[in-house]
């Protein structure tokens, strides 16, 4: 389906199925031979479009450079997924994580 116009049926469908909790945008993107990229940008317009509050997706997390913290557990609950993390971790590793999720999805 490169460089050719998708119809938004098939469009809809590829964006429900990256949602899914077990979906690998990689392997669907072979499948229907579009870039992962692509795939990522449908599924943050769809996201805007349906979401009714985008600011409660994310928490604003900070610590303060000169103190770290070491966290015993950490869960990040968001509306499509779950990331639960266990033993010890340092906030600055954390605040990493958030930041990286916030742009994939």
């Amino acid at each position: 389906m490169q460089g050719k116009k998708i119809p938004k049926e098939i469009k809809a469908k590829i964006i429900e199925e990256s949602l899914l909790e077990d979906c690998v945008v990689s392997d669907l993107a072979k499948r229907h031979s579009i870039a992962s990229e692509t795939i990522y940008t449908w599924r943050s317009a769809y996201r805007k479009l349906h979401s009714v509050d985008n600011s409660a997706r994310f928490v604003e997390l900070s610590v303060p450079e000169s103190k770290h913290v070491n966290l015993q557990e950490a869960t990040l609950k968001f509306a499509n997924f779950q990331v639960s993390i266990q033993g010890q971790i340092k906030s600055t590793v954390l605040l990493t994580i958030v930041k990286t999720l916030e742009e994939v999805c």
